[in-house]
């Protein structure tokens, strides 16, 4: 039997152990920050074949529904922090990522993708920065790229660029 990759299982027991953070994942694996950060870099979750293998089991004439999410940081540090702005007075530190399902009323959502977007200052070149238009853009490029079948698109509207 194969043995399996230390990445993942190093990563499933840092976040068991509330890590918050790609220095909280480190000490649970076999490998230093910096070589961690390049082999998550290099784990795409959104190739075509991923899209490919999702909208096999999405109901025929499905829309594909685009948004943006914001996972709040509870951690007292943070990597790759940005701003969000919640119904409440004050700013919160959050992870923005790009969601995308594929929905048909009636129907259960089929989800596509979660993709981390990063603010103008935290841009790499493992992940560009784009305004919510182009993040949009780029996501119905791919999905388009990876021959999966949209009846049309859903977006929010009150996205305000992000307020990026």
């Amino acid at each position: 039997m194969p043995r399996p990759s230390s990445l993942p299982l190093s990563i499933v027991t840092a976040l068991l152990n509330r890590a918050t953070s790609v220095s909280g994942v480190a000490p649970y694996s076999t490998v230093r920050k910096s070589l961690l950060c390049q082999r998550l870099a290099q784990h795409s979750f959104t190739t075509n074949q991923d899209l490919q293998r999702r909208a096999k089991n999405a109901p025929q004439g499905a829309f594909l529904a685009i948004d943006f999410v914001m996972v709040p940081h509870a951690g007292v540090e943070m990597e790759g922090l940005s701003f969000h702005y919640s119904g409440q007075a004050r700013t919160q530190l959050g992870h923005q990522f790009t969601s995308a399902a594929l929905v048909k009323f009636g129907a259960d959502p089929t989800p596509l993708l979660e993709r981390f977007k990063v603010s103008r200052l935290l841009e790499t070149p493992t992940y560009p920065y784009r305004t919510a238009t182009q993040e949009m853009i780029q996501t119905v490029t791919q999905c388009r790229e990876a021959g999966v079948s949209i009846a049309g698109v859903l977006l929010d509207g009150s996205s305000d660029e992000m307020r990026s």
